[in-house]
């Protein structure tokens, strides 16, 4: 299932500040909606003023649907933050989750560390 894109128009998602997408993501997972949607009121309630909520719930989405189908390393049930700082700035292309990732190297590389880095 690819997250839905109402209001991106662009060929690549907009990049993000990655305290918005970790705060989008602690909303999701306060409000038990990993499979749900969340309304954009609740979104915009969460980030800083100014944040571009669609890039965000896109990104969020995306990086709840890899942890959803991934088995990605986490840091006592929550994404390490370096995945916060990848799916924030990463290259994706709208509707595009799994060739974006394999064409990111950067994103693999910072993936990559969070294997090796211990839980703190």
């Amino acid at each position: 299932m690819t997250p839905d894109t109402p209001r991106l128009t662009e060929e690549f998602v907009p990049t993000v500040d990655p305290d918005d997408l970790k705060s989008a993501w602690n909303l999701r997972h306060e409000l038990g909606a990993e499979d749900a949607s969340i309304s954009r009121d609740q979104n915009a309630s969460v980030l800083k003023p100014g944040a571009d909520i669609d890039s965000v719930v896109y990104r969020e989405k995306m990086l709840n649907q890899m942890f959803r189908t991934q088995s990605a390393p986490m840091c006592d049930g929550k994404p390490y933050d370096v995945y916060f700082k990848a799916f924030a700035i990463g290259k994706f292309r709208v509707g595009k989750l799994k060739q974006s990732l394999r064409g990111n190297e950067m994103m693999m590389k910072l993936i990559d560390e969070c294997e090796k880095r211990p839980c703190q």
